[in-house]
Order: C-alpha cells, then structure tokens, then sequence
C-alpha cells in the first residue's frame, strides 16, 4: 500500500482522477484486498472518474455460509472503496466520490466509516455506478453529525444475503 504524506482540505483537496483521455482502472484486486483504502489521519479527498474492478463474481458468493463455490471465505474484506476514520485528530476536509464505476467485489462496493466530525466535514457520493458486488453497494457507518449527501447513483446487482429482498440490510444501500 503506497501511502500519502499529507491531508488534503476543503479548499485543497487530493484529487485521484484519470488523466488524458479515458477512464483510469484499477483492476483485478485480490480476494482480501482493498482496491482504495484511507485510514486514520488523512482528509480532503476526491476521487473522480474512475473504475476500480475486483476480480471476484459475486454470482458465487453466499453470504450466508462465506462460501464461493465451495471455497470457504470468512469475513470477505474484498471491498472496491474503503473510507475508516477512528481518530479524534482534528483535520477538516471532505471526503468526495464523484463519477466512480465499482464492481466485481465480494464485500462492499464503496465502505465509509467514519466517527470524527473534526476528522471529516462532509461525505459526498454522486454519479457513480456499483454493481456485481457480493455483501453491500454501498455502507455507511458512524456519520454521526457528518453532513452526508448520496445522489444520482445506480446500484444494481447485489448478491446480498439470500432468503431476504434488496432492500434489507447488506444489499444495495446500509447507512
């Protein structure tokens, strides 16, 4: 994991977006892996115009019994997108994901936890497309008091937990 020296803010933020012409992909992430990860004491992000692709169907996967296949997979931490603050440092800055394709992952498309409002003043998650995901779209957890905004997105494709319909708890949405 590359790691990033220094914390962006509202009015400067660390911009991760594609460059030239297309859209930049990160692919083929492994079963217990993160595509994106953010942890701890790093704010003022934006990532913009990007496909982060796992290489898992989620067509195999039970949530119920962690099998894919007949694979035993516990706890699958295969997630596209990880925001997780547990910090009380006082930061500031957004956290921002505009125009961003998640798919093919057996936990959670886009996984944002975040207790600290000094941390982080505002989460925004527009314009993007989640699919083929194996657990939840997209989770939010601990936003307390956090400005929080989720438009104009498409999640669609969710495996979930069978027995139950989309939109229980660790489908499209949990937040």
């Amino acid at each position: 994991n590359d790691s990033i020296p220094q914390n962006g803010s509202r009015t400067a933020p660390i911009l991760l977006t594609s460059y030239g012409g297309g859209r930049a992909t990160i692919s083929n992430i492994g079963y217990d892996s993160m595509a994106i990860s953010f942890k701890y004491k790093i704010a003022g992000i934006v990532l913009r115009s990007l496909n982060i692709i796992g290489a898992y169907d989620a067509t195999n996967y039970n949530a119920d019994t962690n099998l894919i296949g007949s694979t035993f997979r516990p706890n699958p931490v295969h997630q596209g997108i990880t925001f997780s603050y547990y910090t009380n440092d006082s930061i500031g800055g957004p956290v921002v994901m505009d125009s961003i394709y998640v798919s093919v992952f057996a936990g959670t498309g886009i996984n944002i936890q975040i207790s600290n409002t000094k941390m982080v003043d505002s989460v925004i998650v527009k314009n993007c497309g989640i699919s083929n995901i194996g657990m939840t779209g997209v989770q939010l957890g601990t936003l307390t008091n956090i400005p929080t905004r989720i438009y104009n997105n498409s999640i669609h494709d969710i495996k979930g937990r069978p027995g139950t319909s989309p939109t229980n708890q660790n489908y499209g949405f949990n937040g």
